[in-house]
Order: C-alpha cells, then structure tokens, then sequence
C-alpha cells in the first residue's frame, strides 16, 4: 500500500475514529491521541491490508482496545471517569420529529429530556450491548465490520442489537 492510499484512508478515517474514541473517554485531546496511535500501528501493519479492505474493522478494533486499556489505566491510578455520551453520539443517533417549525420552550425541554432519557438508558445497558449500539447506529458500521471489529461472530451482533434495542424500547422513560 503506498502512501497516497495511507493518506486518504488516514484522512476518510480521522474524524469517525476520533468521534468513536470521544464516546469511550469523554476526552477530545484523549481521543485524539488515540487515534493518531491508530494509525500508527495501522502504518506498522500496512502488509496485512495490501489489496484489501478490510481495514475499517481493524481500525475500530485497535481504537476500541486502546480506549479501555486507557480507561483501566485511569481506574489503577485513580482516575475516574465516568462515561458519558458525547453529542456527537446523539447528532448520529437521535431524531426529533416535530410538525411545528418553530421551536417553542415546551418543544425544547421535551428534546432535551428525551436526550438526557436516552442517556440514562444507555448507560443502564451493559458495555457490549452499548458499543454495538455505537458501532451500528454512531459509526454506520455494517454488522459484519461490527462483528470483525469487536471479534464476535455476525449471528452475536444481531442478538446484541436485538436485545439493545429492545431493553431500550422497553425502557418507559425514553418513549
């Protein structure tokens, strides 16, 4: 793979990785540093995705184990943070319908309670069942990249997305 190619996957990639690792840290700079590590050891292993596209899983994979090694880190230093979805999740995610064009108070306080809502039901679902959630509805992963990615087989991603989604349909706060 030559550098033309590194470069415009770097730059196709960028954005979606650093977005995928704020969720994780609730950290831009951290984020940032993350991703560039990414695709630092993406450099480092370009032998392996010579004529392939298979890259995109590996990618998320990396940035996913690198994101709870930093997360564990900070809990053996006692650092804690706790997760937080970030907006970047919810421009990705949340749609409001709403028949008048104008945006009066009711409209807003009724969004951002639906927001906070989802959240609250987000944090409840166990961490498997959250980043599949991500992956699918944030990063617009296809099951297959989600399965690769998060080194479990198709037929487990769908049970993943599945029973998320249910739990969070059944959660009555958010509906």
């Amino acid at each position: 793979m030559d550098t033309a190619v590194f470069e415009k996957i770097f730059w196709d990639n960028r954005n979606a990785l650093i977005r995928y690792c704020c969720n994780f840290c609730n950290n831009i700079e951290v984020a940032e540093d993350i991703s560039q590590e990414v695709f630092i050891k993406f450099q480092e292993n370009l032998t392996k995705f010579v004529d392939s596209n298979h890259y995109k899983p590996w990618l998320y994979r990396v940035a996913r184990n690198l994101c709870l090694n930093h997360i564990r880190d900070q809990k053996l230093h006692g650092e804690k943070e706790k997760f937080v979805w970030t907006k970047s999740f919810f421009a990705a995610t949340t749609q409001v319908y709403i028949v008048d064009s104008k945006k009066g108070p009711a409209t807003e306080a009724i969004e951002k309670e639906a927001k906070n809502n989802l959240l609250i039901a987000l944090e409840d679902l166990p961490e498997l069942n959250r980043n599949v959630i991500l992956l699918k509805y944030s990063e617009e992963l296809t099951r297959e990249e989600i399965a690769e990615s998060m080194e479990i087989s198709v037929p487990k991603v769908k049970y993943l997305l599945s029973n998320s989604l249910k739990a969070l349909r059944e959660n009555k706060k958010i509906i």
